[in-house]
């Protein structure tokens, strides 16, 4: 039985941490957008009309670059487990 009850306080645990994990990306997600969504605010502001279009595919392209390398790491990351 003390074995039966190990496993299942890891699983609830476990179950937990995966949650927690869920809704911190969830709110990295969301925060990740508003910033994205800012900063293009923020360029069509203070840019010139001719240069904004410039700017964007600059932050666009930061943004690719970004998720490139962290969509790298994660795949990397699941290959030595």
């Amino acid at each position: 039985m003390d074995e039966k009850e190990k496993v299942m306080k890891f699983d609830v645990e476990d179950a937990l941490r995966k949650i927690f994990v869920a809704i911190a990306l969830i709110m990295l997600i969301v925060a990740t957008w508003g910033l994205y969504s800012s900063l293009n605010d923020l360029i069509r502001i203070w840019i010139g009309y001719k240069y904004a279009p410039l700017y964007r595919a600059l932050l666009n392209l930061a943004v690719l670059a970004i998720a490139i390398y962290v969509l790298n790491l994660l795949v990397r990351g699941r290959k030595e487990k």
